[in-house]
């Protein structure tokens, strides 16, 4: 019998977030302040299991893989107007609507749908669970 846990830990990536400047509606670079934030942390949990049994002249392994065996959605990239990955900011997203429906009264909407700024490779991958059987012929 063979098992094995392994664990990772990373803190978090630094970032030059967005701000906005004084008189500006729309955000720049904080070129003063430059890689003065920080993404989120990284933790993944790995389990591997096997059992060798041995039949007549063959060796035969069962086995299982668990990766991210705690289901951690890790994020992998953020907005830098937030440090979220999944929330790009109010400027992102008061323009979000179909057209028309502007609050501003201006009656143009720049994106008809909010889907537009879900991104899923933003997070790393759920838990996945492995099978396995290997054979050895002597």
């Amino acid at each position: 019998v063979r098992a094995g846990l392994t664990g990772f830990y990373q803190s978090g990536y630094p970032y030059t977030p967005y701000i906005y400047k004084q008189g500006d509606r729309t955000p720049s670079l904080d070129i003063k302040n430059q890689y003065s934030k920080r993404s989120p942390d990284y933790l993944n949990f790995n389990l591997s299991f096997s059992k060798g049994v041995k039949y007549g002249r063959q060796n035969i392994m069962l086995g299982l893989n668990v990766f991210n065996l705690f289901d951690i959605r890790n994020s992998v990239d953020i907005w830098p107007l937030t440090g979220k990955p999944d929330d790009p900011g109010a400027f992102y997203t008061n323009f979000v609507g179909l057209p028309g429906t502007d609050p501003n009264g201006a009656g143009v909407k720049a994106y008809l749908s909010n889907s537009f700024f879900d991104q899923p490779w933003y997070f790393s991958s759920p838990r996945q669970i492995n099978f396995f059987v290997r054979i050895v012929f002597e």
